[in-house]
């Protein structure tokens, strides 16, 4: 009773304080992104072949780093990468698909390795946002996934980086499958209504300084996924951490340090808040 009214008379304060402090953070962040995005785009151009001007359509098989010039409205896929080292810059437009319960992706990047996909820009309304298989050396960064079924999807890959980006309203907003040094770093999710950032089978990756909102499960990992470093998130969702639905800590060798939550399975994850 008494962690109950604490809890309320407390929770206006942590939810005015630090959403006041999370958004600055994630603005100066955000705005820091994009400066890193346009300092490296800028060194791009130097290269003949990089970001040249594409006026994509959807379905197109994108062999060469590129540079969208329009917004594509896709019944069927978006845009799907078919070589490796190259870049996607959305720059400031959208891709738009036929409907989260399709069978369409806006992009899919199969079995490639060091392919870098970043914003500004938009991918709404696909099953997947971005669809990675097998793909290693992915970087992710500054792009707003909304209504997808999952935001971005990872299975069989590994070595990759998503940071900066936005997903909201999708069922998943991060699902990694069977993959391996996945980093999920300053992202920030929001009403994703199954989990913000899922982990089946996958190990060895960090879940560090996120922001996630208004899931079923804040951040879930199932009993394969062992050795990940879970640390540092603010995180108010129905369950926020769900360790394998309860199984101990020391089975799956999963690391919690600073996560600011209310409600973690098992209990004892979440810092500020004794569950």
């Amino acid at each position: 009773m008494r962690r109950r009214l604490w809890l309320h008379r407390h929770r206006h304060m942590w939810d005015s304080n630090f959403t006041l402090i999370f958004f600055s953070l994630f603005a100066f962040t955000l705005c820091n992104g994009l400066a890193v995005v346009v300092m490296v785009e800028a060194q791009m151009t130097d290269s003949i072949s990089a970001n040249r001007a594409l006026s994509a359509s959807c379905g197109s098989l994108i062999s060469e780093s590129t540079k969208l010039t329009a917004n594509l409205v896709c019944k069927d896929h978006g845009i799907i990468v078919n070589a490796s080292n190259l870049s996607i810059s959305l720059n400031g437009y959208s891709i738009i698909g036929p409907g989260s319960q399709s069978t369409k992706s806006g992009i899919i990047i199969p079995d490639l390795g060091n392919v870098t996909v970043y914003g500004p820009g938009r991918i709404v309304d696909f099953q997947s946002g971005i669809f990675a298989t097998g793909s290693d050396g992915l970087n992710i960064s500054s792009i707003f996934l909304d209504e997808n079924r999952i935001g971005v999807y990872l299975t069989g890959s590994s070595s990759s980086i998503l940071e900066y980006n936005m997903m909201r309203n999708n069922e998943l907003g991060i699902a990694a499958h069977s993959s391996s040094d996945i980093l999920s770093n300053e992202n920030y999710f929001y009403d994703n209504s199954l989990a913000g950032a899922s982990l089946i089978n996958t190990g060895d990756s960090s879940v560090r300084l996120n922001y996630i909102n208004g899931s079923q499960n804040g951040i879930f990992t199932d009993p394969a996924s062992t050795s990940n470093d879970i640390s540092f998130n603010f995180l108010r969702n129905i369950i926020d951490i769900n360790s394998a639905n309860g199984l101990p800590n020391d089975i799956t060798n999963n690391t919690y340090e600073g996560n600011f939550c209310e409600l973690s399975i098992p209990s004892g994850i979440c810092r500020g808040v004794t569950d």
